[in-house]
């Protein structure tokens, strides 16, 4: 499953912060995040965070702002 997370004000700096999560694939190293533009530009500066999770049940954040 993917869900899109997005926040509805933005931070201090004015930007907005969305994120996008992965849950219950396996291995852990089987996902990886790509963003892109409105262009289909790929984009290099988000976080992608490890997988955490057990027993083929693994989830995945990545966010970017």
């Amino acid at each position: 499953s993917i869900f899109a997370m997005s926040q509805c004000t933005s931070d201090s700096d004015g930007f907005l912060i969305i994120g996008c999560m992965a849950r219950g694939f396996s291995p852990a190293d089987s996902v990886t995040f790509k963003w892109m533009d409105y262009t289909k530009k790929q984009l290099s500066d988000f976080v992608q965070y490890p997988a955490f999770g057990r027993n083929g049940d693994y989830t995945k954040v990545s966010h970017m702002r």
